[in-house]
């Protein structure tokens, strides 16, 4: 139950500060907003998201990216709501673009060993077998792959929100 109402806190934050982020500072100047954009939804129904008491559809987790300009929210949704998300981001919601230069450095070092990860892949599936003798090496080619995988994410956030503001 602890780790629902933890995900649930998560969820409504983050929606909050996704709105506060795209510079609308009630859910009436977001409400607003969206019928603009042709999206029905009440400030009301704002609220609930805020609080925690309903979580967003899937469709309008992008309506909210796009109106408030915050493309980390579609990345932040899933990480929260989505049993397939929630293990993919297991290690958390560290999409900001607070560091780009960190994932810049941490991507060229997965790069650096791209050449041993196809070498190591290649050795292992050239006999169509998986052995247990193989696991290790696996385990250090699914790593630098996640690496790749975490980093791409983030970079796909910044370039998103760099994209946004040369508009």
């Amino acid at each position: 139950m602890e780790n629902i109402d933890l995900a649930r806190e998560m969820r409504a934050r983050l929606y909050r500060e996704c709105r506060e982020r795209g510079q609308f500072s009630s859910r009436d100047k977001a409400a607003s907003a969206f019928s603009v954009e042709n999206v029905k939804i009440s400030a009301s129904s704002l609220k609930d998201f805020e609080t925690g008491k309903r979580t967003s559809s899937p469709n309008l987790v992008l309506d909210m990216a796009r109106v408030y300009q915050t493309p980390e929210l579609k990345w932040l949704h899933c990480s929260t709501v989505c049993p397939i998300g929630l293990e993919i981001y297991k290690k958390g919601a560290g999409l900001g673009t607070e560091d780009i230069y960190r994932t810049y450095f941490e991507l060229a070092g997965a790069f650096d060993r791209i050449n041993d990860v196809e070498t190591s892949l290649h050795e292992i599936i050239a006999d169509d077998a998986f052995t247990p003798d193989e696991e290790e090496k696996m385990d250090e080619i699914l790593g630098v792959l996640d690496k790749i995988t975490e980093s791409t994410d983030r970079l796909r956030v910044w370039i998103e929100k760099s994209r946004k503001g040369a508009r």
